[in-house]
């Protein structure tokens, strides 16, 4: 993606902090079904998948305590992480982030009581989406700004006009992966290009 040497061999050099962190993948375990319910304590919670920060996030909904476990898809204070890794390169995380925000907007009342992955609870879901989709909408504009006044520019090079400078390796890694995730959005619209003809992929308006 057009990242120098020294961040790259700084990045391989921490490997994947958040591993060490975490439980291992469990052997097993029971998919939630998208729109299937789960009882707790008598209590029926909708699944609701919030996808674009990860595969398949399940959130749980009960409208009988209008209650939201949200998970990392919608939290109060910071903007989940939408992003592209290496392992899937052509993915639009965004357009499915965006599409569920949207969804969950017309499906839940703005007065639950919403429990999320980070941070404190809050109300007013509805406010906090409109915040999160005119946030991505503005950093997409940004894009869109940025392939317009150059062509052929590398994946590094539009991250370094969209994020500030000395992140550090583990930042990069999010601003680079976040940016990713933008640009591939707007090449699944139509509005920019992707050339794979050289040694690493550069990007150009259409």
């Amino acid at each position: 993606a057009g990242v120098p040497k020294n961040t790259r061999q700084e990045i391989i050099s921490k490997g994947n902090t958040l591993a060490a962190h975490v439980y291992p993948v469990p052997a097993n375990y029971l998919v939630l079904r998208e729109d299937s319910n789960v009882v707790i304590n008598g209590d029926r919670w909708r699944v609701m998948y919030g996808r674009g920060h990860s595969t398949a996030q399940a959130c749980l909904y009960s409208r009988k305590r209008n209650m939201l476990l949200s998970a990392d898809h919608v939290v109060g204070r910071i903007t989940p992480n939408i992003s592209v890794w290496p392992l899937e390169t052509n993915a639009n995380p965004l357009d499915e982030y965006l599409h569920d925000l949207k969804e969950w907007r017309t499906i839940i009342p703005n007065d639950v009581r919403v429990l999320p992955g980070h941070g404190p609870e809050f109300t007013d879901l509805h406010g906090r989406i409109d915040r999160l989709l005119e946030h991505h909408e503005k950093r997409l504009e940004q894009v869109i700004k940025i392939v317009t006044e150059e062509d052929g520019l590398l994946l590094h090079q539009i991250m370094e006009k969209l994020f500030k400078p000395d992140m550090g390796a583990r930042n990069t890694v999010f601003a680079l992966a976040e940016t990713h995730a933008h640009v591939n959005f707007e090449i699944y619209k139509g509005v920019i290009d992707i050339d794979l003809t050289k040694d690493q992929p550069t990007y150009s308006l259409i």
